[in-house]
């Protein structure tokens, strides 16, 4: 470790020169000629950067300034650009959602009014064969009446024919015993 410090200081010695003296204390002569070389060549170091150096690194940091502004602006529009489109799009968004209510509105609406119109149809159709029904209900007891008024003139017929054999007429007997059978069914 020794060695390695030795080394250090004779190199920093070598490049600057001693910064003590020998014997511990300043030789001023030395000091200004070492200041007066530093100076000098950090005024040269600084023409030569500001010849150089400065007008390529302003010129670089420059246009790097533009570029970060005009990425900013690019960014800003586009940030601008997202929000108006994320509005339109949230607005489309709502639009549509409105749309599907009043659709689902209409199609509950028309599924009602379907659904009253089937039911009335419904009601209509079994009104339409119940009235057919007592019709044709209606149709059959009165030829049941017929069946049942010829059968009891041909059955009061014969038993009148047998009873009177042949002094009756038979047209005058059919009209009494219909006068009969309509008598007794307006009673009932």
């Amino acid at each position: 470790m020794k060695e390695i410090l030795e080394e250090v200081n004779r190199f920093v010695n070598g490049a600057l020169g001693p910064i003590l003296g020998a014997k511990g204390s300043y030789d001023w002569g030395e000091w200004i000629r070492d200041f007066l070389v530093q100076f000098i060549a950090f005024i040269i170091l600084i023409i030569i950067i500001r010849l150089f150096l400065w007008k390529p690194l302003t010129a670089y940091l420059a246009k790097k300034a533009e570029a970060t502004d005009q990425a900013l602006l690019e960014a800003n529009q586009i940030k601008a650009s997202n929000q108006a489109l994320n509005d339109e799009l949230q607005a489309r968004l709502d639009n549509a959602t409105n749309e599907i209510r009043e659709m689902l509105s209409k199609a509950s609406l028309e599924g009602q009014r379907k659904r009253e119109e089937i039911i009335n149809e419904a009601k209509e159709e079994a009104r339409r064969r119940i009235e057919l029904a007592e019709e044709q209900i209606e149709l059959e007891i009165k030829r049941q009446k017929e069946d049942i008024k010829q059968e009891i003139v041909d059955i009061a017929f014969l038993a009148a024919s047998k009873i009177a054999e042949e002094e009756v007429d038979r047209k005058k007997y059919l009209h009494l015993v219909e006068n009969i059978i309509e008598s007794g069914l307006k009673d009932e």
